[in-house]
Protein backbone atom coordinates (compact mmCIF):
# COMPACT_ATOMS: atom_id res chain seq x y z
CA UNK A 1 0.00 0.00 0.00
CA UNK A 2 1.11 3.40 -0.85
CA UNK A 3 2.02 5.79 1.97
CA UNK A 4 -0.56 8.65 2.47
CA UNK A 5 0.73 11.96 1.53
CA UNK A 6 0.82 14.36 4.73
CA UNK A 7 -2.85 16.18 3.73
CA UNK A 8 -4.15 12.37 2.88
CA UNK A 9 -2.84 11.46 6.56
CA UNK A 10 -4.32 14.58 7.85
CA UNK A 11 -7.87 13.86 6.28
CA UNK A 12 -8.01 10.36 6.99
CA UNK A 13 -7.39 11.16 10.81
CA UNK A 14 -10.10 13.53 10.68
CA UNK A 15 -12.41 10.76 9.01
CA UNK A 16 -11.52 8.51 11.89
CA UNK A 17 -12.06 10.52 14.74
CA UNK A 18 -15.56 11.39 12.73
CA UNK A 19 -16.37 8.04 11.89
CA UNK A 20 -15.76 6.78 15.62
CA UNK A 21 -17.58 9.04 17.36
CA UNK A 22 -20.78 8.53 15.40
CA UNK A 23 -20.27 4.55 15.97
CA UNK A 24 -21.36 4.23 19.16
CA UNK A 25 -25.37 5.68 17.37
CA UNK A 26 -24.47 3.73 14.10
CA UNK A 27 -24.42 0.51 15.69
CA UNK A 28 -28.34 0.76 16.70
CA UNK A 29 -29.25 2.77 13.99
CA UNK A 30 -28.27 0.97 10.75
CA UNK A 31 -29.42 -2.46 11.88
CA UNK A 32 -32.63 -1.18 13.17
CA UNK A 33 -33.67 0.59 10.54
CA UNK A 34 -32.16 -1.11 7.26
CA UNK A 35 -34.41 -3.64 5.47
CA UNK A 36 -33.70 -6.43 3.12
CA UNK A 37 -32.31 -6.34 -0.18
CA UNK A 38 -31.71 -2.49 0.10
CA UNK A 39 -29.32 -0.14 -0.30
CA UNK A 40 -28.18 2.49 1.77
CA UNK A 41 -29.25 6.31 0.58
CA UNK A 42 -27.23 8.92 2.29
CA UNK A 43 -28.96 12.33 3.57
CA UNK A 44 -27.38 14.53 0.46
CA UNK A 45 -28.66 12.27 -2.39
CA UNK A 46 -30.67 14.50 -4.75
CA UNK A 47 -29.11 18.21 -3.16
CA UNK A 48 -27.29 20.18 -5.41
CA UNK A 49 -23.81 19.28 -6.18
CA UNK A 50 -25.12 15.65 -5.19
CA UNK A 51 -24.21 12.75 -8.12
CA UNK A 52 -25.44 9.04 -7.54
CA UNK A 53 -25.27 5.41 -9.10
CA UNK A 54 -26.95 2.25 -8.56
CA UNK A 55 -26.57 -1.09 -10.23
CA UNK A 56 -29.10 -4.01 -9.19
CA UNK A 57 -29.21 -6.21 -12.64
CA UNK A 58 -25.13 -6.78 -14.32
CA UNK A 59 -24.72 -6.76 -17.87
CA UNK A 60 -20.94 -7.80 -17.90
CA UNK A 61 -19.43 -10.34 -15.74
CA UNK A 62 -15.30 -9.91 -16.61
CA UNK A 63 -13.40 -6.92 -17.50
CA UNK A 64 -14.25 -5.99 -21.00
CA UNK A 65 -12.12 -2.59 -20.97
CA UNK A 66 -15.99 -0.92 -20.12
CA UNK A 67 -17.83 -2.45 -17.41
CA UNK A 68 -21.12 -1.91 -15.75
CA UNK A 69 -22.80 1.72 -16.25
CA UNK A 70 -25.55 2.48 -13.66
CA UNK A 71 -28.62 0.44 -14.17
CA UNK A 72 -30.04 3.57 -12.08
CA UNK A 73 -28.11 6.93 -13.17
CA UNK A 74 -28.25 10.34 -11.15
CA UNK A 75 -25.52 12.04 -12.66
CA UNK A 76 -22.62 9.75 -11.74
CA UNK A 77 -20.20 9.08 -14.66
CA UNK A 78 -19.70 5.67 -13.20
CA UNK A 79 -18.79 1.85 -13.72
CA UNK A 80 -18.12 -1.32 -12.21
CA UNK A 81 -15.63 -3.68 -13.42
CA UNK A 82 -15.32 -7.18 -12.53
CA UNK A 83 -11.48 -8.40 -13.27
CA UNK A 84 -11.31 -11.73 -12.75
CA UNK A 85 -11.42 -14.25 -15.11
CA UNK A 86 -14.38 -17.41 -15.25
CA UNK A 87 -17.40 -15.15 -13.82
CA UNK A 88 -20.68 -15.93 -14.99
CA UNK A 89 -23.83 -13.82 -14.70
CA UNK A 90 -26.46 -15.38 -12.72
CA UNK A 91 -30.03 -15.86 -13.49
CA UNK A 92 -31.04 -12.85 -11.69
CA UNK A 93 -27.99 -11.08 -13.16
CA UNK A 94 -25.43 -11.04 -10.18
CA UNK A 95 -21.91 -11.21 -10.65
CA UNK A 96 -21.39 -15.03 -9.77
CA UNK A 97 -17.22 -16.77 -9.99
CA UNK A 98 -17.91 -20.10 -8.02
CA UNK A 99 -14.11 -20.76 -9.17
CA UNK A 100 -12.16 -17.83 -9.20
CA UNK A 101 -12.28 -15.24 -6.27
CA UNK A 102 -13.55 -12.52 -8.14
CA UNK A 103 -11.79 -8.55 -7.90
CA UNK A 104 -14.49 -5.33 -8.56
CA UNK A 105 -13.55 -1.78 -9.10
CA UNK A 106 -16.21 0.91 -9.11
CA UNK A 107 -14.37 3.92 -10.54
CA UNK A 108 -16.29 7.28 -10.98
CA UNK A 109 -15.31 10.54 -12.31
CA UNK A 110 -16.42 14.29 -11.40
CA UNK A 111 -16.54 17.49 -13.07
CA UNK A 112 -16.67 18.55 -9.76
CA UNK A 113 -13.65 18.06 -6.66
CA UNK A 114 -15.12 15.58 -4.90
CA UNK A 115 -16.55 15.88 -1.06
CA UNK A 116 -18.29 13.42 0.50
CA UNK A 117 -18.14 9.91 -0.99
CA UNK A 118 -20.46 6.76 0.34
CA UNK A 119 -20.27 3.47 -1.29
CA UNK A 120 -23.07 0.70 -0.24
CA UNK A 121 -22.99 -3.04 -1.55
CA UNK A 122 -24.73 -6.13 -1.26
CA UNK A 123 -23.27 -9.97 -1.74
CA UNK A 124 -25.12 -13.28 -1.65
CA UNK A 125 -23.25 -16.40 -0.36
CA UNK A 126 -19.57 -16.04 0.53
CA UNK A 127 -18.77 -12.90 1.56
CA UNK A 128 -16.12 -10.04 0.56
CA UNK A 129 -12.88 -9.56 1.78
CA UNK A 130 -14.25 -6.17 4.12
CA UNK A 131 -10.87 -5.17 4.71
CA UNK A 132 -9.78 -4.70 1.06
CA UNK A 133 -12.30 -2.00 0.44
CA UNK A 134 -10.11 1.07 -0.35
CA UNK A 135 -10.43 4.04 -2.81
CA UNK A 136 -7.73 5.53 -4.41
CA UNK A 137 -6.95 8.53 -6.37
CA UNK A 138 -3.88 9.64 -8.37
CA UNK A 139 -3.34 13.55 -8.53
CA UNK A 140 0.09 12.94 -10.54
CA UNK A 141 1.96 12.35 -7.13
CA UNK A 142 1.56 8.92 -6.93
CA UNK A 143 -1.46 6.95 -5.59
CA UNK A 144 -2.88 7.90 -2.48
CA UNK A 145 -4.99 5.23 -0.98
CA UNK A 146 -7.94 5.69 2.04
CA UNK A 147 -9.27 3.40 3.98
CA UNK A 148 -12.78 3.87 5.77
CA UNK A 149 -14.75 1.66 8.45
CA UNK A 150 -17.74 -0.57 7.52
CA UNK A 151 -20.65 -0.46 8.87
CA UNK A 152 -22.91 -3.88 8.33
CA UNK A 153 -26.51 -2.42 7.55
CA UNK A 154 -27.70 -6.08 7.11
CA UNK A 155 -27.39 -9.80 7.06
CA UNK A 156 -29.57 -12.50 6.44
CA UNK A 157 -28.80 -16.50 6.59
CA UNK A 158 -29.50 -18.21 3.01
CA UNK A 159 -30.39 -21.62 4.26
CA UNK A 160 -30.44 -22.89 8.01
CA UNK A 161 -27.10 -22.35 9.71
CA UNK A 162 -24.19 -24.67 8.88
CA UNK A 163 -25.55 -25.54 5.71
CA UNK A 164 -23.45 -23.68 3.54
CA UNK A 165 -25.32 -21.31 1.88
CA UNK A 166 -24.05 -18.51 2.95
CA UNK A 167 -26.04 -15.03 3.65
CA UNK A 168 -27.04 -11.85 2.40
CA UNK A 169 -24.96 -9.00 3.52
CA UNK A 170 -25.04 -5.69 2.88
CA UNK A 171 -22.06 -3.03 3.81
CA UNK A 172 -21.66 0.89 3.64
CA UNK A 173 -18.16 2.78 3.18
CA UNK A 174 -17.97 6.34 3.45
CA UNK A 175 -14.98 8.83 2.85
CA UNK A 176 -14.63 12.57 2.92
CA UNK A 177 -12.56 14.08 0.35
CA UNK A 178 -12.59 17.38 0.67
CA UNK A 179 -9.29 19.55 0.10
CA UNK A 180 -7.75 16.69 -2.37
CA UNK A 181 -8.98 18.11 -5.47
CA UNK A 182 -9.96 14.70 -6.71
CA UNK A 183 -12.04 14.13 -9.74
CA UNK A 184 -11.83 10.67 -10.49
CA UNK A 185 -11.13 8.03 -8.25
CA UNK A 186 -11.95 4.17 -7.85
CA UNK A 187 -12.87 2.07 -4.83
CA UNK A 188 -12.00 -1.61 -5.36
CA UNK A 189 -13.46 -4.79 -3.28
CA UNK A 190 -12.24 -7.73 -3.41
CA UNK A 191 -14.37 -11.50 -2.72
CA UNK A 192 -12.88 -13.43 0.53
CA UNK A 193 -13.40 -16.66 -1.43
CA UNK A 194 -14.77 -18.33 -4.61
CA UNK A 195 -18.64 -17.96 -4.73
CA UNK A 196 -19.48 -14.58 -4.07
CA UNK A 197 -22.69 -13.32 -5.93
CA UNK A 198 -22.28 -9.24 -6.14
CA UNK A 199 -25.91 -8.92 -6.10
CA UNK A 200 -26.11 -4.94 -6.13
CA UNK A 201 -24.07 -1.89 -5.50
CA UNK A 202 -24.23 2.45 -5.41
CA UNK A 203 -22.66 5.19 -5.09
CA UNK A 204 -23.09 8.51 -4.01
CA UNK A 205 -21.02 11.51 -3.97
CA UNK A 206 -21.20 15.51 -2.73
CA UNK A 207 -19.23 18.13 -4.51
CA UNK A 208 -16.26 19.28 -2.17
CA UNK A 209 -17.82 23.10 -2.57
CA UNK A 210 -21.43 21.78 -1.50
CA UNK A 211 -19.50 19.81 1.40
CA UNK A 212 -18.17 22.69 2.82
CA UNK A 213 -21.99 23.76 3.33
CA UNK A 214 -22.32 20.45 5.66
CA UNK A 215 -22.02 21.87 9.73
CA UNK A 216 -19.18 20.93 11.44
CA UNK A 217 -18.21 18.57 13.70
CA UNK A 218 -21.60 16.39 12.59
CA UNK A 219 -20.81 15.65 8.96
CA UNK A 220 -20.14 12.35 9.43
CA UNK A 221 -22.62 11.60 12.28
CA UNK A 222 -24.94 12.93 9.33
CA UNK A 223 -23.77 10.58 6.85
CA UNK A 224 -24.22 7.68 9.02
CA UNK A 225 -27.20 8.57 10.83
CA UNK A 226 -29.25 10.63 8.15
CA UNK A 227 -28.11 7.48 6.02
CA UNK A 228 -29.71 4.91 8.24
CA UNK A 229 -33.07 6.68 8.75
CA UNK A 230 -33.85 8.25 5.06
CA UNK A 231 -32.62 4.43 4.39
CA UNK A 232 -33.21 1.85 2.81
CA UNK A 233 -34.48 2.39 -0.47
CA UNK A 234 -36.41 -1.35 -1.29
CA UNK A 235 -34.57 -3.79 -3.90
CA UNK A 236 -35.28 -6.70 -5.93
CA UNK A 237 -35.29 -9.96 -3.50
CA UNK A 238 -33.62 -12.84 -5.23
Amino acid sequence: MHKLSGMAQSARMKLSVCILTAAGVLATSLSACASTNALVIPFFRGQTGAESGAWDHFTVATDNGIGNAPEYAGGANAHLIQLQGNATLSGSSNIYNQDHVSRFELRDASTEDVGLVAFSVRTLGNELDYGSVKLSFDLGAGLQTIVAPRFEVDRLLLGPPGAGGGAAVTSYYGWDLSGFGVKNFTIKFDAADVSVSLDSASIDTLSAARTLLVPEPSTWAMLGVGTALVAARGWRRR
